[in-house]
Formats: C-alpha cells, structure tokens, sequence
C-alpha cells in the first residue's frame, strides 16, 4: 500500500510553529519568574512621619489588620502626657487621642483583632494601674489592675476568640516585685502571680491551644526566662543568661515553637527553641540590639527591627532570615532615630516598622515595598504565557494524533 504524503512540508511547518509558540511561553514564564525573584530580593524602604505634633512616639506599638493597613499606639511625652493612636485608612493617616486621663500611655502594646479592632495595654503612670482599651467608635476599656505599682512593661496577645491576655510588672507596698499575667475570658478580668522577681520587662504570645507564653527578665542576675501555662499551672525555664538586657520580644511559630530576639551584651541576638534553646549572634557591629521587635513570615522566619545605638550612627536596623543566610539591612539614617521599634508583617511578608525620632521628637513609620507583587503588566505576561503554551501543547498532540492516523491507513 503507498503512503501518500501530501501535507509533509506544510505538516513540518505547524511543528515548527507550534514549538515556537511554546518555546516563547515558556520564555515569558522564566522571565516573569525572574523578574519577581529580582524584586523580592532587592525590595525598597520607605519612611515617613506619621505624628509631629509635641514629642511623640514613645512606647510606639505597631500591628496590621488584615487590609495591611498599619494601626500605631504611643505615647505623647509633650506637652501633655497621654495615649495616642494612628492608623492608615488606605489613602491618608488618621490620629487621634485613645486616654488623656492623666498621666498616661507609658509601656504600650498594641494587638489587632480579627475584627481589626485594636486593643492596647498600657501603664497609667499617674495612678500606678494597669489599663487596656479598645476602639469601636470610641474608645473604651477597663482598670485591669490597681493594687500596687502596676502595669510596667506591659504586652498585650490575643488568643484564637480574640479573648485579652497580658504580662506586665507588679511593685507591690510590702517591697516584692513580681511577673504578673492577666486574662479576660470574655466577661471579666483574672490576674495571676507568674514568678516574684525583680524584672525590667515582659513580651507575650499565646499558642495553638490559647496558653500564654511570658518571657521576662530577671534584672538582678542578667537571665532571661521563659514561663508558659501548661492548662494548671505556669512552667519556668531559662533562655539565656549572662549580660541579658531589657529589650526582647518573643514570637510563636506555626508549630507553637518559640523564636526570641534579644539584646544581650551588646549585640542583637536571636533564640529559637527546637527542644533546646540554640542562641544565635545576628549583629555584633558595634552597640546594636536595643529596642527589639520580632515578627515571623509565611516561612515560620523571623523578621527583627532593632536600633543601632553605636554613637556615630544611631540609626533604624532590621534583620530576616531567608531559610539559610541572616540579611542586615540600615532601614533610617536620618537624626538619631531607631528607639521604640515595633514590627510586623503584611500579607507578602514584607515588614513594616514603627520607631521614634529622637532628634525630631517625632513618630516614624518605615515599610518594605516588594515588586515581587506581580503588576497588571505581569500577571498579563503570564496568562499570556499560559495561554500560548496551553495552545503550542494543544495543536502539537493533534498533529502527532493526524500523523498516527495517516501512518494507519
């Protein structure tokens, strides 16, 4: 039987043509690919003043809502001395004023909610109480805790049913000082003594099953410590010792394991506990590590904004973890700014700081812009790219299928 082949050259072209459409897509997609992964990897700063209005910022705590729209508490210094609060609505920054009840706003911290409702422990310095708010239209809140000289070195982590939990420090009249934890379930406050012992500071997470963690320092001996609830009672056990400072901040990974960042000696160091507490030196160039926030990304990686407090610099810094390497990054070189960070991550794992202004008395706000985010432009090259590809494959498989059936006959 002759084979007759009428349609070899004209056949050959289409081949031709059709892996020339899928080479190109193909080209497109790797091209896409790496312009994303250029981006990401270079990424831009962007700094801006949020409040300039008398000497602001202090205490400044800083969380996003799920828009990534940046909500900031702090404090006014002067003239005045109370609680202020900025958030972006998408287009501009709205301040206004959370408690001017006194003297108040010291040791803030602030939580979103699901509802991006904003919550905030603070020290009301004025009366020695511990005080929370919240914002609905207006804001309202709660005297946690009033026994005592209570509500230093506050943190504030909201739990699963976005119920209130806080560490902070208590000074009791009879002269014992103590780690103190409070919990609202919904209805009402408990308080709770974690350990007595002379601290300078507390930071806060919950974990998977609503159990707080507390790390803290013990002041007098340089040791950093960890207490956790176990459901019956607190559990304490040691992170690091030796020159350990008052500047830390503790984060909770997806598998509830603990990431701690923390000023020891005079370097930024980082603790993580995988069944053993491994402490790793992030930044040892000159006096760094002070005024510490950690944040963790998508990965479980830890993000750290801290300030360099080396005399000739005095400047804004930020560290990450990118799976195998520590990136160090100058975020603001302005004046002497850097003090009171505080750190969190949007949706694209990008970073977001606030900070004071020293020089300038001002609030600050720095974040990380990612082209990595595809553009219009982009995302139009690659469903370019999927289509071509998707048709290159298509028309081949029916060549080769004609092909198979004129070989048959």
């Amino acid at each position: 039987m002759n084979i007759t082949r009428k349609e070899t050259k004209s056949g050959a072209k289409r081949i031709v043509q059709n892996r020339s459409i899928a080479t190109l897509s193909i080209l497109l997609l790797l091209i896409f690919g790496l312009a994303g992964t250029s981006a990401m990897a270079d990424g831009t700063w962007f700094v801006e003043t949020v409040d300039a209005d008398g000497w602001v910022g202090y205490y400044s705590s800083l969380g996003l809502d799920s828009g990534n729209k940046p909500h900031i508490c702090y404090r006014r210094e002067s003239p005045g001395e109370y609680l202020k609060y900025a958030y972006h609505d998408g287009s501009s920054w709205n301040i206004e004023i959370a408690d001017s009840f006194g003297n108040v706003g010291g040791y803030v911290s602030l939580a979103i909610a699901s509802n991006d409702r904003p919550y905030v422990s603070y020290f009301d310095i004025g009366n020695a109480d511990l005080k929370c708010r919240y914002r609905v239209v207006s804001w309202l809140g709660w005297r946690v805790d009033e026994y005592g000289w209570v509500g230093m070195n506050t943190s504030i982590a909201l739990d699963s049913n976005d119920n209130i939990h806080i560490s902070y420090e208590a000074q009791m009249p009879s002269g014992h000082d103590y780690v103190k934890y409070a919990y609202y379930d919904g209805s009402s406050w408990t308080t709770d003594v974690i350990e007595e012992l002379v601290i300078n500071g507390t930071s806060i997470a919950v974990d998977s099953n609503d159990y707080p963690h507390v790390i803290y320092n013990d002041y007098m001996n340089f040791i950093l410590k960890h207490a956790y609830y176990n459901g019956s009672s607190w559990q304490i056990d040691t992170i690091a010792v030796n020159q350990v400072g008052s500047s830390f901040s503790l984060a909770l990974d997806s598998d509830d394991k603990l990431h701690v960042s923390f000023y020891g000696a005079t370097d930024l160091n980082y603790a993580y506990f995988d069944g053993s507490w491994q402490i790793t030196v992030i930044d040892s160039i000159g006096y760094v590590g002070s005024y510490n926030s950690i944040a963790l990304d998508s990965y479980d990686r830890p993000h750290i904004s801290y300030f360099d407090w080396t005399i000739t610099k005095m400047d804004l810094r930020y560290a990450y973890y990118d799976g195998s390497l520590w990136h160090l990054e100058v975020v603001d070189t302005t004046g002497e700014v850097g003090k009171y960070t505080s750190i969190d991550l949007d949706n694209s794992d990008m970073p977001h700081i606030s900070y004071v202004d020293d020089t300038n008395k001002d609030l600050k706000y720095a974040y990380k812009y990612s082209e990595d985010i595809p553009t219009l432009s982009e995302w139009g090259m690659l469903i370019m790219g999927l289509l071509l590809l998707a048709l290159g494959t298509v028309a081949m498989v029916r060549r080769r299928r004609r092909i198979g059936l004129d070989n048959e006959c």
